[in-house]
């Protein structure tokens, strides 16, 4: 059986998953994940067939034990303006687990509600299975872009530490029908930066501070705290933003110790929120996706989404941390060590060693302890302790590595570990200039007694840029 999980903005997109047979193509089930009737109406104001979202662009699992998959689901369309989806939105934003025989959905469980920041999940859930309370647990491990690391039992959905539904900043926006309060996780807490004000903008270097201090103040930039709403009027800080604190790498777990490993971005995002009168034609908020004139949001629509706050370099305009790696304790929750993720000494030299890199990809734990990570835009490959988070090796290698690494034993009896290596891709939107990459797969291994090193910088050097149209501009 093959499975598909695809998500639409348009009205009428089901946000169907749908189950195949993998030798005759034969659909075996769909499930709708956009909830229909009274319930429909509940969650969303109105009849879902008039509605889009709620789907999946992100990663499955499967446990094979339970013929359970586990999904992580998308942001309802349009993003930033929900005037037309008053409610929760269920099953948006959320993780579910589906019977795979049949489709039916077991359970799910929203991670935030009425979505207004682009803050879908698209990382695998992880299952393992740990000793919690002395006896054997199996847990399901969903990361989110808000860096919140949810671990639920695996067969009730149940979050095993608890969360807390908090009050969060109100939207401005007239007749926006946003959730009054938010789902945090307790343990552990959120692992991303979730607020910023002028106050914390970057000090690493007078000139990258100046420059943003310039934006903060000709833009009017604001933010609310956690969960900031679009504002009317000037420019709206989201963090973490579009990019997530966590991405599409998800959280690593080594069964024999019950630890999950997952790395953290702080990339501040901005837009700005306008209104025009609404036309008869109607499109999504005036995102030009077609509809009617019931879909315009009352005339809202956001410009500039994804725009990042960042200095010359690229480098984000926060005195955050850039970049941390954080080792979990999933019986308990708690943190067990973070330490930064990346340099950025290469831009700014010693001031820049300690606040970590942007960062996206996942990681891979091995049975002897070791903890493997590229995901960082400074182009480094590194080995940590999965017990105390010390930094055990690292290499510089010709492009980022924000692939996830792989291992395997040789016909030689050695072990190898293997990344591409092909740009930094969203973890640097704005590194200058914008080179194109070659896409690289390197591999790594103890040496043998008198092999010499490999260059694997000056060997595979970047591809120029052919002239100024492949200049990469922000928008």
């Amino acid at each position: 059986t093959i499975v598909s999980a695809t998500g639409s903005f348009l009205p009428g997109g089901d946000g169907g998953v749908r189950a195949f047979d993998l030798r005759t193509g034969e659909l075996l089930w769909h499930t709708r994940l956009l909830p229909e009737g009274e319930e429909g109406v509940a969650n969303w104001g109105r009849d879902t067939s008039e509605l889009g979202g709620g789907g999946t662009w992100g990663l499955l699992s499967y446990d094979e034990a339970t013929d359970t998959i586990y999904m992580p689901t998308d942001s309802p369309g349009p993003d930033y303006v929900g005037i037309w989806r008053p409610g929760d939105n269920r099953w948006a934003n959320s993780t579910l687990a589906l019977d795979g025989t049949t489709g039916e959905i077991k359970w799910g469980f929203q991670t935030h509600h009425h979505d207004l920041f682009d803050w879908d999940s698209m990382a695998a859930p992880s299952v393992a299975e740990i000793t919690y309370e002395g006896q054997p647990k199996k847990v399901v491990v969903q990361t989110t872009k808000l860096g919140m690391m949810w671990i639920f039992d695996a067969e009730t959905g149940e979050p095993l530490h608890g969360y807390e539904e908090r009050e969060v900043a109100p939207s401005q926006v007239p007749n926006e029908p946003y959730s009054p309060t938010q789902p945090f996780t307790i343990a552990p807490p959120p692992l991303g930066v979730m607020s910023v004000t002028r106050e914390q903008i970057t000090t690493i270097d007078p000139q990258s501070t100046a420059e943003c201090q310039a934006q903060w103040d000709e833009l009017q930039m604001q933010n609310a705290g956690p969960f900031t709403p679009g504002f009317p009027t000037g420019t709206t800080i989201f963090l973490p933003g579009s990019s997530g604190a966590i991405n599409w790498g998800g959280a690593t777990v080594n069964p024999q110790t019950g630890m999950a490993f997952t790395n953290a971005t702080n990339i501040p995002v901005y837009n700005f929120l306008r209104q025009s009168t609404p036309s008869a034609g109607g499109g999504f908020g005036g995102g030009g996706f077609g509809g009617s004139a019931a879909y315009d949001n009352e005339g809202w629509s956001t410009s500039g989404n994804f725009t990042r706050w960042a200095d010359r370099f690229g480098r984000p305009c926060i005195a955050a941390p850039h970049g941390e790696l954080f080792g979990i304790d999933l019986a308990t929750g708690a943190i067990s060590w973070r330490v930064p993720l990346g340099t950025l000494e290469d831009d700014y030299g010693d001031a820049g060693k300690d606040i970590g890199a942007t960062n996206i990809g996942p990681s891979l734990a091995t049975a002897s302890g070791l903890l493997f990570i590229g995901a960082t835009a400074d182009e480094r490959f590194r080995a940590f302790d999965q017990n105390t988070g010390d930094l055990l090796w690292q290499v510089k290698m010709s492009a980022s590595g924000v692939a996830g690494p792989m291992t395997y034993v040789g016909r030689d009896g050695r072990q190898y570990v293997v990344i591409a290596a092909g740009g930094p891709g969203t973890a640097a939107y704005r590194t200058n200039p914008q080179w194109g990459y070659r896409q690289l797969l390197i591999a790594f291994a103890l040496p043998k007694p008198g092999e010499e090193p490999v260059d694997i910088v000056d060997a595979y050097p970047r591809r120029m840029p052919i002239g100024p149209e492949e200049q990469w501009t922000p928008q």
